[in-house]
């Protein structure tokens, strides 16, 4: 659900940056070029929230892939020779 949502937003900026890149800028304190300015930080902050959440995901799964599990109960696993 969060990476469908990331992946929205990345949509939704990017459409906003190509459809205003080539506006009528007035000049230093052009609104549309503060607000492509923004988007492209909150893009920034996307890519980092992405990284943690792809390492949070693997972490995850390799500890629930290598949890500790008891050996089994078996000859070799108990080593106990059968001399016979």
């Amino acid at each position: 659900m969060l990476m469908a949502f990331v992946a929205l937003a990345v949509a939704c900026v990017e459409f906003f940056i190509f459809v205003n890149l080539e506006h009528d800028c007035i000049g230093e304190h052009c609104s549309i070029c503060l607000q492509i300015d923004v988007v492209q930080r909150l893009l920034e902050c996307l890519a980092g929230v992405c990284v943690i959440a792809a390492l949070a995901f693997y972490m995850h799964s390799f500890f629930k892939l290598t949890a500790w599990r008891p050996a089994p109960r078996t000859p070799v696993a108990l080593k106990v020779r059968c001399n016979v």
